[in-house]
């Protein structure tokens, strides 16, 4: 697509000598949390449905992606091409219901097939570690969130009593409740929750078939 040749093209201008000094300096370490800003300023964008707002953020969040193939590319690690055709090739393997043979009656089949042929791909990691493929650099709520149904799949009940909502208002609110009695207590709830779903994923748990 020519407006896809066109962005590398402009982002090698940047990259080549006497180019840009910022985009010069930068390595793939050095754009890490760039691209979860991005990807946060997407979501936001989303969130106040502004079709402008998403389509300048999603620009945004695809040329640092693009930026980082290029990097992968300067440190040695994979090029460009890997990148595109490894995405693609995932793609067709984990929809065997489209590409293959398979058949799923709803989305809840597509993704009980999807989780079962990364585990396969991964080798079978999950029945030694059922929390592998969780980014750590999560925000603590969303990770808890993962971990728990993790546990769920697998038939490990977590030692707290769930609360029980009718309304999203009510889940809101009672977040609020704890990020409000954190804030009193001059605790930081992101570090306690982080702390206490790492101490829970290093407990040897008995995964159950």
């Amino acid at each position: 697509m020519q407006e896809f040749d066109r962005l590398f093209d402009v982002l090698d201008r940047l990259l080549a000598p006497g180019g840009c000094p910022w985009d010069r300096k930068q390595t793939m370490r050095s754009l890490r949390y760039a691209v979860i800003e991005e990807v946060y300023e997407v979501a936001e964008a989303i969130e106040e449905a502004d079709g402008p707002k998403i389509q300048e953020e999603l620009g945004d969040l695809f040329f640092t992606a693009c930026f980082l193939c290029r990097l992968g590319e300067k440190e040695g690690l994979f090029s460009s091409s890997d990148v595109f055709t490894g995405v693609a090739e995932k793609l067709i393997r984990r929809h065997p219901h489209i590409f293959g043979d398979k058949s799923a009656k709803d989305a809840q089949e597509v993704l009980k097939q999807w989780e079962e042929i990364k585990d396969e791909e991964n080798g079978g990691s999950r029945k030694e570690n059922p929390f592998e493929g969780i980014p750590k650099a999560l925000p603590a709520l969303s990770k808890a969130q993962k971990i728990i149904k993790r546990l769920h799949r697998i038939g490990v009940p977590l030692d707290v009593e769930p609360l029980h909502f009718e309304t999203e208002e009510q889940c809101v609110e009672a977040l609020l409740k704890v990020a409000h009695g954190a804030q009193e207590a001059g605790m930081d709830a992101e570090m306690l929750l982080r702390e206490k779903l790492t101490e829970l994923q290093s407990c040897d748990l008995s995964v159950k078939s």
